[in-house]
């Protein structure tokens, strides 16, 4: 029961998180909590998990009042989608590569190392972007 109660709990942060700001990176925190918690077993698998919660809550759900107010960008979010669904086949595939080849542990510290690392990238234009502003 307690692992019910914080799963829901993290799906209402990122719920909140990803409709207010747009983003899905409440995402990156809750890939932490379920590791740190131990409720999915390995990197590849809370890959999966990721790609099943998001594809439903936020993409009709999440989009129901933007729809309404007219605030999509329907041309640049074919092209991102495009774009997606090539890189969501080739990165799967080779996520299972990697697990084969190296191991599943050594597979996930690669996977959680190249998160990082663009998280890493992220947080700093966002800081930069930030600075910028207050120039301005």
């Amino acid at each position: 029961m307690r692992s019910e109660i914080i799963l829901i709990l993290l799906g209402l942060f990122v719920g909140f998180y990803a409709s207010f700001v747009g983003t899905t990176g409440g995402a990156a925190l809750m890939i932490f909590l379920l590791q740190y918690w131990n409720l999915v077993g390995s990197v590849t698998i809370i890959a999966g998990t990721m790609l099943f919660i998001s594809s439903l809550p936020m993409g009709l759900f999440g989009l129901y009042e933007y729809y309404i107010h007219k605030n999509i960008n329907y041309y640049v979010g074919l092209m991102i989608i495009i774009g997606m669904i090539i890189g969501l086949v080739v990165g799967s595939k080779y996520a299972f590569i990697v697990n084969d080849s190296l191991g599943e542990k050594n597979g996930n510290i690669i996977k959680n190392g190249i998160t990082s690392f663009i998280y890493g990238i992220l947080s700093f234009l966002y800081f930069y972007l930030a600075f910028l502003s207050e120039q301005k």
